[in-house]
């Protein structure tokens, strides 16, 4: 299966780290990917979301949608779309 995920990128502005994080709608729980640039965080967000499905396991992580092999959100964002291979 695979999973596109809309991202949204932000600035901190108390640490100047970048949050990613997941637009709401497609996966369970707070899930968030920080680092030192964008792509930084991004990456750090897509290891955390592989994290959470290796342990609490795909069917617990992902809001169920009716398209066949593919989920994906139609939002356009800062952060762009990243893809989860399952």
């Amino acid at each position: 299966m695979v999973i596109k995920v809309a991202v949204v990128v932000e600035r901190d502005p108390e640490s100047n780290a970048f949050i990613a994080t997941p637009v709401k709608g497609i996966l369970k729980g707070i899930i968030v990917g920080e680092g030192l640039t964008p792509e930084e965080a991004i990456k750090d967000l897509k290891s955390a979301i592989y994290e959470h499905i290796e342990t609490f396991g795909l069917d617990n992580v992902l809001i169920k949608h009716t398209d066949d092999n593919e989920t994906h959100s139609h939002l356009h964002t800062s952060g762009g779309l990243i893809t989860i291979t399952t």
